[in-house]
């Protein structure tokens, strides 16, 4: 697992370290900049990791808890980003993995779900409807998760990575998928409250648009992101 720098040094009075699995990010700092304010700066730094198998993720916290992806100055946080990573562990033990790696960098630590987790908490989530197309990750592992952080996990809708875009298309195209996908899931359980679109690859606000006027939360792992580090979400 190698790590590699892609954004410039900058100065600001905020910075946060988003490390990205894969080889496309370009979703996030597009999110991210559609909700900061100018205070804060986001640092994506990318991570080689072959494929999204959940096991990496003990790896990604160990990387950012020995500092890899740290500079010496106004680092205010490391994000890991790349939902299913979350998923190699029960909420407890992502958080004590997470608080682990936070003493080592000197810095807070979280996941993405972490932060997904917080705001479903906050917002009075109760029974919930999964959508994603991560390749390989189980359903099992996906559930667990969410059972174990207390929610009541209705079902999961998943398709398969092949689908209208893929990871070279453009953010047109993947908000599209992103669209239908959450229209699944809406269709899926007319009991769930809250929809959760996992996924860092597409633009997701028709796909919000769409499940909010259904009268359901939506919850997505950037756009979470995006939001809590410009103080519209509770802390993690």
């Amino acid at each position: 697992m190698s790590l590699s720098r892609t954004v410039p040094d900058r100065t600001a009075p905020r910075s946060v370290v988003y490390l990205c699995p894969g080889a496309r990010c370009d979703v996030v700092p597009y999110t991210f900049y559609r909700h900061a304010g100018p205070d804060v700066i986001l640092d994506v730094r990318h991570v080689d990791v072959a494929g999204y198998d959940p096991r990496h993720g003990d790896d990604l916290l160990q990387l950012a808890g020995r500092g890899l992806a740290l500079d010496a100055g106004n680092v205010d946080a490391v994000v890991v980003g790349g939902s299913a990573f979350s998923f190699a562990f029960t909420w407890d033990e992502l958080l004590l993995r997470a608080e682990q790696a936070s003493s080592q960098a000197g810095v807070r630590v979280m996941t993405d779900m972490m932060v997904v987790v917080a705001q479903m908490r906050a917002a009075g989530a109760s029974r919930v409807t999964i959508a994603h197309r991560l390749a390989g990750v189980a359903d099992d592992s996906v559930r667990s998760f969410f059972v174990s952080a207390g929610f009541d996990c209705a079902g999961i809708v998943a398709w398969p990575q092949a689908m209208t875009s893929n990871l070279t298309d453009s953010l047109t195209a993947g908000a599209a998928d992103a669209e239908r996908l959450a229209a699944d899931a809406v269709a899926f359980d007319a009991t769930s409250d809250s929809i959760v679109l996992l996924g860092g690859t597409w633009w997701v606000g028709p796909a919000q648009s769409l499940v909010t006027t259904a009268g359901r939360r939506f919850f997505n792992n950037v756009l979470g992101v995006a939001e809590h580090f410009t103080g519209q979400q509770s802390d993690v």
